[in-house]
C-alpha cells in the first residue's frame, strides 16, 4: 500500500529558496512575526564541544548544523534563460536560433575571452574591433563543451550591440547548513544542487559568499503548493565562502570563528546505522536559533551509489506541524539525527503532503 501511495506523490526538489535578483538582498517579504519554537533537547551523552582527533580525512565527528544562512555566488559562466527580441531598423527581431543558443546553455567565452557577467558580454560585443561582426562563443550544452557563432545586432533603444538573449550570472537565496568540519571549517549544505528554476540547470561556482540571514516569516504550504521560509540576507555579516555546487549540495568554508567555536560536535552515522524509527531534524524556522523537531523515518533505501533520495520520513512534531504544516522550502540541508548520530539531511518534500519528505545519507554529502 505504501509503495502505491508513494508513487502518487510528486516530489518537489527546490527546498532551497533562491531568487535571481540583482538589486535586493531580500529573498521575500513577510510581515508576520514568529516566536521561538521550544522542543526536546538532544541527548548530549555522545556529543561534546571538545577538540577531536582529525588525523583521518573521514571524521568521526562533525559540528552539527541547522542554521539558516544566505548564499550568493557568481556562476562559472553565464546561463541562457531565453531569447530576447532586439529593436532594430527592421523592427523587433529574434537574433538567435536554437542551434546557436538555447535555454540552459552556459556561455564561458567569447572569442576566447572568459566572461563572468552580463557586463562582460556587452563589453566584448561593443569593443571597437568586434562591432557588428560574427563572434565565437564557447558554451556548455548538456554537459558537453562546444562552439557556436553568432552575429550581434544593434539595439536602437539600448544603443549597443546585443546577442539577443536573457542571461543570469549569479544566484542568491537562503538554505540550511548540514555540518561543519571542526578541523578546517569546511561545510556542507542543502543535500542537493541549486538549480535554476526555469531551466533546471546546475550552475557551477566561480566565486561566492555565505552570509548570516534573518528569518522574517513563514508562508505555509497547501496541497500542491509547498510552503517556504522567507528571510533577508544580511550582507554585512559574512560567514564564509561558497566554493562548489554539485549533486550532493553546496560546499565552502566557514570563516566565522564564533560559529565554529560555539558549535556542537556530533558523532557521524550514515547508511550503516540509520533505520526506520524515531529521529530528529535540526532547523531554524525563526530567529530563535536551531531547534530539534521530531520525525519518524518510515523507509530507508539500500544504496551502493549516491542518491539524494536515500530515505523517507514523516514529521511528527506537533509544534513544527502547527507552525509550518511540515517541511518548507528553505529547510533543505537540515541535519537528520538518529540515536545521537548525524545520519543525513533533508532534501525534498512531497508536494501533495508537506508532512513527508526525502533525505540523503550523510555518507554521500561527505564524499
Amino acid at each position: 500500500m505504501y509503495r502505491k501511495d508513494l508513487m502518487k506523490f510528486l516530489w518537489f526538489s527546490c527546498l532551497f529558496v533562491f531568487l535571481f535578483n540583482y538589486y535586493s538582498p531580500y529573498v521575500a517579504e513577510e510581515n508576520g512575526v514568529y516566536t521561538s519554537v521550544s522542543n526536546s533537547v538532544l541527548n548530549t551523552s555522545s556529543i561534546s564541544n571538545s577538540v577531536l582527533n582529525t588525523s583521518s580525512d573521514y571524521l568521526t565527528q562533525l559540528i552539527l548544523g541547522g542554521e539558516a544562512v544566505g548564499f550568493e555566488y557568481q556562476g562559472d559562466g553565464i546561463l541562457v534563460l531565453s531569447n530576447n527580441r532586439v529593436a532594430t531598423m527592421e523592427g523587433y527581431i529574434e537574433n538567435i536560433t536554437k542551434e546557436q543558443l538555447t535555454v540552459g546553455d552556459i556561455i564561458h567565452k567569447i572569442n576566447g575571452i572568459e566572461v563572468n557577467s552580463a557586463e562582460d558580454i556587452s563589453n566584448i560585443l561593443n569593443n571597437e574591433e568586434n562591432l557588428g561582426t560574427e563572434v565565437t562563443l564557447t558554451i556548455t550544452r548538456k554537459n558537453k563543451e562546444l562552439e557556436t557563432k553568432v552575429t550581434p545586432v544593434y539595439d536602437l533603444f539600448a544603443k549597443k550591440y546585443k546577442l539577443g538573449v536573457w542571461v543570469k550570472d549569479y544566484i542568491n537565496g537562503i538554505g540550511t547548513i548540514t555540518y561543519i568540519r571542526p578541523d578546517n571549517g569546511q561545510y556542507g549544505a542543502l543535500g542537493h544542487p541549486i538549480t535554476e528554476s526555469t531551466t533546471g540547470e546546475v550552475l557551477g561556482v566561480k566565486t561566492g559568499k555565505v552570509y548570516n540571514c534573518s528569518i522574517v516569516g513563514i508562508a505555509r504550504g497547501s496541497r500542491g503548493v509547498p510552503g517556504e521560509l522567507r528571510g533577508a540576507i544580511l550582507k554585512r555579516e559574512v560567514l564564509g565562502s561558497v566554493e562548489s555546487n554539485n549533486d550532493y549540495g553546496v560546499y565552502g568554508k566557514i570563516e566565522d570563528e564564533k560559529m565554529i567555536d560555539s558549535g556542537t560536535l556530533i558523532d557521524v552515522g550514515g547508511r550503516a546505522t540509520v533505520k526506520p524509527g524515531k529521529a530528529q531534524i535540526y532547523s531554524s524556522i525563526d530567529n530563535g536559533g536551531v531547534q530539534a523537531y521530531d520525525i519518524e523515518i518510515i523507509k530507508t533505501n539500500y544504496q551502493s551509489i549516491s542518491n539524494e533520495k536515500s530515505l523517507v520520513f514523516k514529521v511528527t512534531d506537533k509544534e513544527l506541524l502547527a507552525k509550518t504544516g511540515g517541511i518548507l522550502q528553505g529547510m533543505s540541508g537540515s541535519p537528520i539525527v538518529q540515536n545521537n548520530k548525524l545520519v543525513g539531511a533533508v532534501t525534498h518534500v512531497f508536494i501533495n503532503d508537506a508532512t513527508k519528505g526525502f533525505g540523503i545519507y550523510i555518507d554521500w554529502m561527505l564524499k
